[in-house]
C-alpha cells in the first residue's frame, strides 16, 4: 500500500554542544481577546487582506468540548495595533483556516474547514478586509486541516484537506477560479491519526509535495509521511519516515542551508519537544536530534528571529511553557548546520499557546510573532491572540 518505510540515518539523538547562537528578544505588544466559546483553535494565519502592506490575521475558533463551534475571526492590522476581531460564523465547526488568492483577482481569500458539514468553505475577499460570496466544497466527514497550493502548475491555488482519523488527504483542483473539481483521496501512512500537514517542494521537481504527521492509537510511536506530487496534481503513495513518539505537529524549512526542505516535528510523548529531520536529497531523511522542551508542542514555525542569517524555530505550548507556567511560546535558535541551541528561550504573556505565525510587513522583514492562545480548561485565561514584537 505504501511506497516503503524509509530508514532514517541517525546523526545524533542528543543535542550537540556548540557555541550558542545570538539571543532572541520579544516584548508583548498586544493581547487581543477572542470572542469564542471556551477555547481558541490551533489555526492562525497571516495575509494582507486589505492590501495596505501590513499583515492581517485570520484565527480559527473552537469550544472547550472540542466541537469547533466558534467560527473564525479576522483581525485587521492598523499599524501599531490590531483592530478588534470581526467574527465569521460560517457553518458550525471551523477547525482550520488558510489564506490564498483562490480566483486570482489579486485580493486574498479565506478558506475554512467546517468539520460539522465535512466541507471546506471559500470566502472571497474584496480587498478591503471584508469577506463574502462564499462557496462550499463538500468532502466528507473528519476533515481537519487545509493547505492551498498550486499543485498542477496552472497558477491557481488548489486545496489539500487532511482528515483526522481516516488517515487520508483529499485534494481538489481549482477550476481556474470558477469552483473546484471532484476530490481525489490519498492514504497518508500506516497510523490511524493525522492532524498536521505542510506543502513544500521536497524533491525539487518544481511541484509542491505534502508532508503529513502520522501516529498510532496508543500514542507510543509515529511517522512522517511524504506524498510526492506529479505535474498533473496527483500524488504518489506515501513514503513513510520513522519519527519520534506521538508527532502531533510539523512544519518545514531549510535548517542546514543546503537548499533542501527539512522537517521540524513536534513530539507530544517521550521527550515532548521538537525533532529535526534533514533532507538528504534522495527521498530519505536523517534524524538530526530531538530537543526536549517539556511542553505539548504545537504549530512549529521557522524564521530567522535573531537576525543572524539562520533559521530558528518557534513552537507553542498548549499547557504553558514550561508546563503550567504563564508563557505560550518557546524559541530554539538555529546554527545553520541543522542543529539548534538546546536552551529554549521563552516568551508570551499567558499559557495556552496553540498556534504560531510570523508577521512581516512588506517594508520590514523583521519577524514578529502572533500566537493563538486557547482556554484549555476553565482555570486557563480566556482565549486570545498575543502579538509579540521582535526587539532582537
Amino acid at each position: 500500500m505504501f511506497a516503503g518505510l524509509i530508514a532514517v540515518a541517525l546523526i545524533g539523538s542528543l543535542v550537540p554542544l556548540a557555541q550558542s547562537p545570538e539571543a532572541v528578544c520579544f516584548t508583548t505588544n498586544q493581547n487581543i481577546p477572542l470572542k469564542v466559546t471556551g477555547a481558541g483553535g490551533d489555526s492562525i494565519r497571516q495575509g494582507d487582506l486589505n492590501l495596505d502592506g501590513r499583515p492581517d490575521l485570520v484565527v480559527g475558533g473552537a469550544g472547550t468540548d472540542g466541537s469547533f463551534k466558534g467560527g473564525f475571526s479576522v483581525l485587521i492590522n492598523k499599524g501599531r495595533k490590531f483592530a478588534k476581531p470581526t467574527r465569521y460564523l460560517i457553518g458550525s465547526g471551523v477547525s482550520d483556516v488558510t489564506i490564498a488568492d483562490i480566483n486570482q483577482d489579486a485580493k486574498p481569500d479565506v478558506v475554512a474547514v467546517d468539520r460539522s458539514t465535512g466541507s471546506v468553505i471559500v470566502l472571497y475577499g474584496d480587498g478591503t478586509g471584508s469577506l463574502g460570496n462564499d462557496i462550499s466544497v463538500p468532502l466528507g466527514p473528519d476533515v481537519l486541516q487545509v493547505v492551498a497550493k498550486d499543485f498542477n502548475g496552472d497558477e491557481y491555488p488548489d486545496l489539500a484537506v487532511l482528515t483526522y482519523h481516516a488517515g487520508t488527504v483529499m485534494v481538489v483542483m481549482n477550476d481556474r477560479g470558477s469552483g473546484f473539481g471532484q476530490p481525489a483521496e490519498y492514504p497518508t501512512g500506516p497510523g490511524p491519526s493525522t492532524e498536521s500537514m505542510a506543502a513544500r517542494d521536497v524533491d525539487r521537481d518544481g511541484y509542491p509535495d505534502l508532508v503529513v504527521n502520522d501516529y498510532g492509537p496508543a500514542y507510543d510511536y509515529g511517522w512522517i509521511s511524504i506524498l510526492y506530487s506529479a505535474p498533473d496534481g496527483s500524488f504518489e503513495q506515501p513514503d513513510v519516515i520513522s519519527a519520534g513518539v506521538n508527532p502531533v505537529s510539523l512544519n518545514v524549512g531549510d535548517f542546514n542551508e543546503d537548499g533542501l526542505t527539512d522537517v521540524v516535528v513536534g513530539l507530544n510523548n517521550g521527550p515532548q519537544g521538537v525533532q529535526i529531520l534533514l533532507n538528504q536529497g534522495n527521498r530519505s531523511f536523517a534524524d538530526a536530534g530531538t530537543y526536549p522542551l517539556g511542553i505539548n508542542p504545537r504549530s512549529p514555525f521557522a524564521a530567522d528571529f535573531n537576525g543572524d542569517g539562520h533559521l530558528d524555530v518557534a513552537v507553542a505550548g498548549v499547557l504553558g511553557v514550561p508546563y503550567g507556567q504563564p508563557h505560550d511560546v518557546a524559541i530554539l535558535t538555529g546554527r545553520g548546520d541543522g542543529t539548534f541551541d538546546g536552551q529554549a528561550q521563552i516568551f508570551g504573556p499567558q499559557k495556552g499557546g496553540a498556534g504560531v505565525t510570523v508577521l512581516n510587513r512588506r517594508d520590514d522583514p523583521t519577524p514578529n510573532l502572533a500566537i493563538e492562545n486557547l482556554q484549555y480548561s476553565p482555570d486557563f485565561p480566556p482565549p486570545s491572540v498575543s502579538i509579540l514584537s521582535n526587539c532582537s
